[in-house]
């Protein structure tokens, strides 16, 4: 249970960061570029927890 509410913690923290980036873009230079660069760096995001997941173990 400790685990799961871990997770839910980080997700929130992260999704808080997220919104506050996208809102600091929207202010600076406008909606258009604001929700192109989050998308970006979401897919980014993605790609790294992706590649993460599947990384080989290595054991010494």
């Amino acid at each position: 249970m400790k685990r799961i509410l871990n997770g839910i913690g980080k997700a929130a923290i992260v999704l808080a960061l997220v919104t506050g980036h996208y809102l600091f873009w929207r202010w600076a230079v406008g909606e258009t570029f604001s929700i192109v660069y989050t998308a970006i760096q979401i897919l980014i995001a993605l790609w790294v927890i992706y590649e993460l997941i599947r990384a080989p173990v290595i054991d010494d």
